[in-house]
């Protein structure tokens, strides 16, 4: 990866355990790729089931998380539309 690169990952916000936030890749089917990464390290309004999209900053620098609250609310949506037809 050259100076200038930069990786890009999206990623589920799973749950926080303290001062731990879990994180799950998107293609992530079965639960088996998790990763802990510091609370500090999301941006302070992510919540559980939020949508992540991680950067990492180029030659191995510290990667950043920000909220991807469009494809957050897309993916909640989809939640509630797959409960609202268990429901019926």
């Amino acid at each position: 990866m050259s100076t200038e690169e930069k990786k890009t990952t999206r990623w589920y916000l799973d749950r926080i355990e303290g001062d731990v936030a879990v994180v799950l890749p998107e293609d992530d089917e079965d639960g088996t790729q998790e990763q802990h990464v510091p609370k500090s390290a999301l941006p302070p309004e992510a919540r559980d089931g939020d949508r992540l999209v991680a950067t990492a900053g180029p030659d191995g620098a510290a990667t950043t998380y920000t909220l991807d609250t469009e494809g957050s609310d897309a993916a909640k949506k989809r939640v509630q539309d797959l409960m609202d037809e268990l429901a019926q």
